[in-house]
């Protein structure tokens, strides 16, 4: 690495990991504050219980981190002329670019790390209760819905199992281990009958895939997403809205990438804008999305902002020629 790649790095990761460090504490003391109960829980409790809302909210605090560093370093190396002085050796916009692009992917990766291993396993260690109505895609398409799951006696409460559109079975309970179930009912929805004491045939029901069923939609693995949004129905477009949120809200940290090289207010300001609206135009086309009043893949067309934003502050633009 050259000296100047590690003298950007330097003025880029040091505001940014201070920044972090801040919001994650200014959020547990805030939290604190509105929530004093949780101080008479025990150590272990409350660390994954923070640890689980810190990984809840790492997307945001990164990109908040990340736009505020990056302005910090932008602002600070033109003050001084750094920027004129590396231009003037040689070294071209994109290259000055580079070593931001780098923690970009860097920041990236720890955000979809996060979202597949991280955020799933804090949340089951650290929920108490489960979700009142679950349901769980099946390795044989076939859809299980259940009210209720009791972790202690390995038991699903109240459950439908719909094997396909002609085939229902409702049962009581079912013991997961024996795959046991109590009070096993058949509907036959074509010829309208309804049959008791039928043996049930054994379900293709794994204990993982169960764990991953309680977890709410905005907090399943990125891999549990992707596999349930190439199944068919509703519930494979609400996966497949999850997913592309999840996998495009990282890739606005890119957007920012071209702040302007200048210390001037309105450039500055309104990139400030743009990134925030980035940011709630996101969120607003997951909700769409999520209702089918917009196709599920939705959120990925935010990724032509990226582009969009280059154009905006390119040298070249004449509305920023002046502040260049």
């Amino acid at each position: 690495m050259k000296l100047w790649q590690r003298y950007l790095l330097t003025h880029l990761w040091a505001p940014f990991l201070f920044i972090l460090l801040s919001l994650s504490l200014l959020y547990i003391a805030i939290d604190l504050s509105l929530h004093s109960s949780l101080l008479s829980e025990k150590s272990p409790s409350l660390f994954l219980y923070y640890l689980h809302e810190w990984s809840r909210f790492l997307d945001l605090f990164v990109f908040t981190a990340f736009f505020l560093a990056l302005l910090k370093q932008r602002l600070e190396l033109q003050k001084h002329r750094e920027f004129l002085a590396l231009g003037l050796a040689g070294l071209s916009r994109f290259s000055l670019l580079t070593p931001s692009l780098w923690s970009s992917l860097f920041l990236l990766f720890l955000s979809y790390a996060n979202n597949e291993w991280l955020l799933p396993s804090t949340y089951l260690s650290s929920s108490k209760e489960s979700p009142r109505v679950s349901s769980l895609l099946l390795s044989d398409n076939s859809e299980l819905i259940y009210q209720s799951y009791d972790e202690e006696t390995e038991t699903l409460f109240d459950l439908f199992w719909i094997r396909s559109q002609e085939e229902i079975w409702a049962m009581e309970t079912l013991h997961l281990p024996s795959l046991s179930a109590t009070k096993a009912e058949l509907f036959l929805m074509k010829e309208g009958i309804t049959k008791e004491s039928v043996l049930l045939p054994r379900i293709p029901l794994e204990k993982s895939s169960l764990l991953l069923s309680l977890l709410p939609l905005e907090k399943r693995p990125l891999s549990e997403l992707l596999r349930a949004s190439l199944s068919q129905g509703l519930q494979a477009q609400k996966n497949l809205a999850c997913l592309s949120y999840k996998l495009t809200l990282p890739t606005l940290l890119f957007s920012l990438l071209f702040l302007p090289f200048a210390p001037h207010f309105f450039p500055l300001l309104l990139s400030a804008l743009l990134a925030l609206s980035a940011r709630i135009l996101l969120d607003s086309l997951l909700i769409l999305s999520e209702n089918q009043l917009l196709p599920s893949f939705a959120p990925f067309l935010l990724l032509l902002l990226i582009p969009l934003f280059s154009l905006a502050f390119s040298p070249k633009n004449k509305l920023f020629s002046q502040y260049g």
